[in-house]
């Protein structure tokens, strides 16, 4: 059974997304970035439940600890402050495109909405460099705090044992169409989109499925089949 202490409710658009960096060129979060993402993602969730994004919104910079940061991450570096830093770094430098996002106050169906994923990120030096501080940006806020449908319950326990940013990416994204389309199909520019690429055939997706294929089948059975020719892998959720 999972630990619910470590359980985040996720927001399909979010899971279902894909990022960015400079000039709109595709790219993935390394294997800590996403685990760093989903930790401050969590504890958002937790510290705001119930609180409205407009009220978030008008609070004052949220302040983050990395100690309590390191005991979701379960890392014993001593250097955990600054590999946390780096990567809240290299998080706000990408940017996050919405997939099928529905604007919750004018109810607008945005089929790709693109955003930044932190609004502000700063250091404290004086006082104590354990401290971080941060905000998400409004459209992230909106999906952190919204519960009530279209997210996906993820264990961040399981997702941190997979290590390989593929494989994460594949886990949630599978996670997430548990139950609601067991059966699908990615073609190359979808699958461009979830691992990052900006590749022509699906040859070295085939590769990175075969590489992470038995990590991330240990948390989430399924199959998957290639065709070469129509450029396109197909999956199967047991």
């Amino acid at each position: 059974m999972a630990n619910k202490k470590m359980i985040v409710y996720k927001h399909n658009p979010v899971i279902r997304g894909h990022f960015t960096k400079d000039d709109n060129v595709l790219t993935v979060l390394n294997e800590f970035d996403f685990d760093v993402l989903n930790s401050v993602y969590k504890i958002t969730q937790d510290r705001y439940k119930g609180i409205l994004p407009d009220v978030y919104s008008l609070l004052e910079l949220k302040r983050f600890s990395c100690v309590e940061l390191k005991k979701i991450l379960n890392i014993n570096s001593k250097r955990y402050v600054e590999l946390i830093k780096e990567s809240l770094q290299n998080i706000f430098d990408v940017s996050i495109v919405l997939k099928n996002y529905i604007d919750p106050v004018h109810g607008n169906k945005i089929e790709n909405y693109q955003t930044r994923i932190l609004g502000e990120l700063g250091f404290n030096k004086e006082e104590d460099i354990n401290i971080i501080y941060l905000s998400f940006t409004a459209p992230l806020m909106t999906s952190i705090l919204r519960r009530k449908s279209n997210y996906t319950a993820v264990d961040l326990k399981k997702t941190r044992e997979i290590k390989s940013k593929y494989g994460k990416r594949l886990y949630e994204h599978l996670l997430s169409l548990k139950g609601f389309r067991n059966e699908f199909t990615l073609r190359v520019d979808d699958l461009n989109k979830l691992f990052g690429f900006e590749e022509t055939s699906i040859r070295r997706f085939n590769q990175i499925l075969s590489r992470c294929y038995e990590s991330v089948n240990n948390k989430i059975s399924f199959s998957y089949e290639s065709h070469t020719r129509d450029k396109c892998i197909s999956f199967i959720i047991s």
